[in-house]
């Protein structure tokens, strides 16, 4: 089977690529990827192309101009029949240049099935459209998944994404719009240039909002959890197969040692292995442009300020955009010490774990069966995160006494069993492989 992957997530699609080393001949890679994953992949199989991806939005300020942008966006004078006309036309030439490029590496690979993680891209909805063309099947493979509705709004706060300045485009693609739960100004997924370029290259996925909602054929979720998710979001029931994900195996192989891990943990950061464990993802909204350093700094400390007086050692993991530099000032105000392992080799043996609702991780919890304290100022949307085999906790640190009480319910939760859910098992890529054969008809055995 020859696989061509359109994007890879360090610690995921790699696995896989390894374990079909026998068959994989060419991969093609379209967003950074760490140098360290190139190099397994080579080794793998015979070579990778790795090719950036365009985007629009380096163009963007060249082709307006910051004096423009302030006079016909902030002033909404931006002319639906000019300028974006314009930049439609320099899209569209891009995306025909990209199609053509995509079309000769189908025709050099001639793959059975195309992998991606993701289908709404530019390029992404390029190369399902053409696999669609020539029958080759195309499946996403799983991977870390926060709460769409939630923050792919928060992500799009430029004007360009404001679909009130460009009415007449949010008339003619309704799906394209979703509201910002913080302000209700209403978003584009892509701005209208993109938008009109993608519709009249007929990929426009009619779904951007949710993974699977464009034209894969085939949805690998990570969990039940997210495949209830993906359905509430508008993918197509059917296309979804759960099959857990890759870094999932290395959480399963930490969980089935945890009293081994937790004795190295605590020789290393000098804490008593028999006191309750917290550990505390720490948010990346500054890193991730969501919130400024002062708004992140009072975020965090907020809860650094709860966690200080907890009687217990406290684990901060960051996110891998974080410059630890930035974050020192938790282990020197607060005692919390910064872990310098990945979260998936450390969380399995806590006893509570704290992530924001938009936490891309905070599903592990319910796998390792931890309790789980959700910490974020959307508070309100809690009820988009249910997991159903773990306790949870929402908390929106309007006061140190509910987080308090919060933690001190969570070292208190007893599980009703200690059985993992029946997908964390270690098999995740197998399962994940499994299921690209079946995508091509091949023998899932």
């Amino acid at each position: 089977m020859k696989l061509v992957a359109d994007q890879c997530v360090k610690g995921g699609l790699n696995t896989i690529f390894l374990s079909l080393r026998e068959d994989l001949k060419e991969c093609l890679l379209t967003e950074g990827v760490p140098s360290d994953n190139i190099l397994s992949l080579k080794a793998a199989g015979n070579g990778a192309e790795v090719r950036k991806e365009r985007s629009w939005l380096a163009e963007l300020k060249s082709y307006l101009g910051n004096t423009t942008i302030g006079n016909y966006i902030h002033k909404r004078r931006l002319s639906d029949n000019g300028r974006v006309q314009t930049r439609i036309e320099q899209e569209l030439a891009s995306q025909q240049s990209l199609k053509a490029e995509l079309e000769a590496v189908l025709d050099r690979c001639e793959p059975d099935v195309v992998g991606l993680v993701s289908d709404r891209t530019v390029v992404d909805a390029l190369l399902v459209m053409l696999c669609e063309e020539r029958g080759i099947p195309t499946v996403l493979i799983p991977f870390a998944v926060g709460a769409d509705k939630m923050d792919l709004p928060r992500f799009r706060s430029q004007p360009e994404y404001d679909a009130k300045l460009f009415s007449s485009w949010a008339a003619k693609f309704p799906g394209q719009v979703q509201p910002d739960i913080r302000t209700g100004t209403p978003r584009f997924y892509y701005p209208p240039w993109v938008m009109g370029a993608l519709d009249t290259m007929g990929c426009l996925p009619e779904n951007p909002w949710v993974n699977g909602g464009g034209g894969v054929n085939f949805v690998l979720a990570e969990s039940h959890n997210v495949r209830e998710r993906y359905i509430d979001g508008g993918c197509p029931e059917e296309k979804i197969v759960v099959t857990g994900m890759c870094s999932h195996d290395n959480l399963y192989e930490v969980y089935t040692r945890r009293d081994e891990v937790r004795k190295e943990l605590a020789a290393k950061y000098q804490f008593d292995s028999a006191s309750p464990l917290v550990v505390f993802s720490v948010s990346a909204f500054y890193e991730l442009g969501m919130k400024t350093w002062d708004e992140q700094y009072d975020f965090v400390t907020k809860q650094a300020r709860v966690l200080e007086r907890f009687d217990g050692p406290v684990l901060a993991s960051l996110h891998p955009k974080m410059n630890p530099a930035d974050y020192g000032f938790l282990e020197e105000r607060f005692g919390i010490k910064l872990l310098s392992e990945r979260l998936s080799n450390v969380l399995p043996v806590a006893d509570v774990f704290i992530a924001t609702i938009a936490s891309t991780t905070a599903g592990w919890a319910e796998l390792c069966r931890i309790p789980l304290i959700l910490v974020d100022d959307l508070i309100n949307e809690c009820e988009y995160y249910t997991p159903t085999d773990t306790a949870v906790f929402f908390e929106s640190l309007k006061d140190s006494t509910s987080f308090e009480r919060n933690l001190g319910q969570a070292l208190n939760v007893v599980n009703a069993t200690d059985a993992a859910p029946s997908m964390f098992d270690g098999n995740s890529s197998v399962r994940i492989c499994s299921a690209l054969k079946t995508a091509c008809g091949g023998n899932p055995n």
